[in-house]
Protein backbone atom coordinates (compact mmCIF):
# COMPACT_ATOMS: atom_id res chain seq x y z
CA UNK A 1 0.00 0.00 0.00
CA UNK A 2 2.75 1.96 0.72
CA UNK A 3 4.67 1.70 -2.96
CA UNK A 4 1.44 3.00 -3.93
CA UNK A 5 0.50 5.78 -1.75
CA UNK A 6 3.51 7.56 -1.59
CA UNK A 7 4.07 7.90 -5.21
CA UNK A 8 0.85 8.90 -5.66
CA UNK A 9 0.56 11.78 -3.05
CA UNK A 10 4.06 12.92 -4.50
CA UNK A 11 2.68 13.15 -8.09
CA UNK A 12 -1.00 14.99 -6.80
CA UNK A 13 1.28 17.33 -5.15
CA UNK A 14 3.84 18.34 -7.69
CA UNK A 15 1.05 18.71 -9.89
CA UNK A 16 -0.41 20.97 -7.52
CA UNK A 17 2.65 23.21 -7.31
CA UNK A 18 2.74 23.14 -10.66
CA UNK A 19 -1.13 24.21 -11.38
CA UNK A 20 -0.82 26.83 -9.06
CA UNK A 21 2.30 28.65 -10.70
CA UNK A 22 1.09 28.30 -14.58
CA UNK A 23 -1.74 29.79 -13.21
CA UNK A 24 -0.16 32.71 -11.57
CA UNK A 25 2.18 32.77 -14.89
CA UNK A 26 -0.85 32.66 -17.44
CA UNK A 27 -2.60 35.73 -15.13
CA UNK A 28 0.59 37.38 -15.54
CA UNK A 29 0.66 36.79 -19.48
CA UNK A 30 -3.16 38.23 -19.52
CA UNK A 31 -2.25 41.61 -17.53
CA UNK A 32 1.21 42.23 -19.75
CA UNK A 33 -1.27 41.81 -22.85
CA UNK A 34 -4.17 43.96 -21.12
CA UNK A 35 -1.24 46.66 -20.44
CA UNK A 36 -0.02 46.50 -24.30
CA UNK A 37 -3.74 46.49 -25.46
CA UNK A 38 -4.32 49.55 -23.17
CA UNK A 39 -1.11 51.70 -24.27
CA UNK A 40 -1.37 51.11 -27.94
CA UNK A 41 -5.68 52.67 -27.88
CA UNK A 42 -3.82 54.92 -25.30
CA UNK A 43 -0.93 55.70 -28.43
CA UNK A 44 -3.43 55.80 -30.76
CA UNK A 45 -5.77 58.29 -29.11
CA UNK A 46 -3.09 60.71 -28.44
CA UNK A 47 -2.43 60.74 -32.11
CA UNK A 48 -5.57 61.30 -33.15
CA UNK A 49 -6.02 63.97 -30.55
CA UNK A 50 -3.00 65.85 -31.96
CA UNK A 51 -3.95 65.63 -35.12
CA UNK A 52 -7.09 66.89 -33.98
CA UNK A 53 -5.70 69.76 -32.84
CA UNK A 54 -3.77 70.52 -35.86
CA UNK A 55 -6.38 71.17 -37.15
CA UNK A 56 -8.13 73.17 -35.43
CA UNK A 57 -5.18 75.09 -34.95
CA UNK A 58 -4.43 75.71 -38.91
CA UNK A 59 -8.79 76.42 -39.04
CA UNK A 60 -8.38 79.24 -36.40
CA UNK A 61 -5.52 80.59 -38.56
CA UNK A 62 -7.49 80.90 -42.04
CA UNK A 63 -10.53 82.36 -39.46
CA UNK A 64 -7.94 85.08 -38.79
CA UNK A 65 -6.63 85.71 -41.93
CA UNK A 66 -10.57 85.57 -43.41
CA UNK A 67 -11.71 88.12 -40.59
CA UNK A 68 -8.85 90.12 -41.95
CA UNK A 69 -10.13 90.22 -45.35
CA UNK A 70 -13.27 91.05 -44.48
CA UNK A 71 -12.50 93.54 -42.08
CA UNK A 72 -10.32 95.30 -45.74
CA UNK A 73 -13.29 94.66 -48.11
CA UNK A 74 -15.86 96.57 -45.69
CA UNK A 75 -13.47 99.42 -45.41
CA UNK A 76 -12.90 99.29 -48.98
CA UNK A 77 -16.83 99.46 -49.88
CA UNK A 78 -17.19 102.47 -46.88
CA UNK A 79 -14.47 104.36 -48.96
CA UNK A 80 -16.59 103.35 -52.45
CA UNK A 81 -19.75 104.46 -50.49
CA UNK A 82 -18.88 107.49 -49.54
CA UNK A 83 -16.96 108.45 -53.08
CA UNK A 84 -20.47 107.65 -54.82
CA UNK A 85 -22.13 109.94 -52.27
CA UNK A 86 -23.92 107.69 -50.04
CA UNK A 87 -23.93 107.05 -46.32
Amino acid sequence: MDQFLYPTLTAFFAALITWFFSRKSTEIDNEIKSADFYRNLLDDATRRLNQAIDTINERDEKIKVLMLEIELLTDELKKFKQLNGKS
